[in-house]
């Protein structure tokens, strides 16, 4: 993580505590590809959540521009955590990363 971003995302109030929780326990499932492959039904039991509000909350953190859902036709849905906030991978691909979700962004 990045603690300048990190410092960005703690001062803004529209995350909530659900929010947070739901990104630790990502964060602490992403592969190195910054994928994020879970069932929602899978984040509820491991919080003790409803599964309606993981989706609600995970649905905010895309909004929010945190993670992205990519498109895919498999399931479960596939998110991907924002290189600009949070890394998992090797240092010398940031860049590249960034460049990538760049572009994603401007097609979509």
């Amino acid at each position: 993580m990045f603690q300048q971003r990190l410092r960005v995302l703690a001062c803004d109030r529209r995350l909530k505590g659900a929010h947070w929780r739901i990104l630790a326990y990502v964060l602490s499932c992403a592969t190195y590809a910054q994928d994020i492959r879970l069932r929602h039904r899978e984040i509820a039991e491991a919080l003790t959540m409803d599964a309606a509000d993981v989706t609600r909350r995970l649905q905010d953190l895309a909004v929010f521009g945190i993670v992205a859902r990519v498109e895919t036709h498999r399931y479960p849905p596939t998110y991907r955590l924002n290189s600009q906030y949070i890394y998992k991978g090797r240092g010398e691909r940031l860049e590249q990363r960034r460049a990538y979700q760049g572009k994603e962004r401007r097609r979509g």
